[in-house]
């Protein structure tokens, strides 16, 4: 997936298609749920092409769970107000109302919101 997301990243400097740049946050997104602290640098990347307001919903999220699980508590903090304010730009119909944790587990997106926050203010009261 490594080497598809490269591939990817040079035909989109070619050419800016439409579908090299779904494409893109699409593989992007595919590895974060794997391993989000990995790909941090991919998602920033991602989001910075991206304008559609699902995919910048689940970017934001992963961005903030990679930098929550790398040690960062800042970083995945300024990802959740950039989430909360994604979240508040979109018309109340089209917000994604679940996320998946994981297969099977779902919450709402606010509860997940609510629940990151408190994990970075728990670490930050920690240190």
């Amino acid at each position: 997936a490594e080497g598809a997301l490269r591939w990817l990243r040079r035909s989109l400097a070619q050419e800016k298609a439409d579908d090299t740049r779904q494409s893109i946050v699409a593989v992007t997104l595919q590895l974060m749920r794997a391993d989000a602290k990995r790909y941090l640098e991919s998602g920033e990347s991602a989001l910075a092409i991206t304008n559609e307001p699902e995919e910048r919903t689940e970017l934001l999220r992963r961005l903030a769970v990679g930098y929550a699980d790398s040690g960062q508590p800042r970083e995945a903090f300024a990802y959740c107000l950039q989430l909360a304010d994604e979240l508040e730009k979109q018309p109340a119909s089209s917000r994604p109302i679940f996320v998946e944790l994981e297969p099977g587990h779902r919450v709402s997106i606010d509860r997940w919101l609510q629940a990151m926050i408190a994990r970075l203010e728990r670490k930050h009261h920690s240190h």
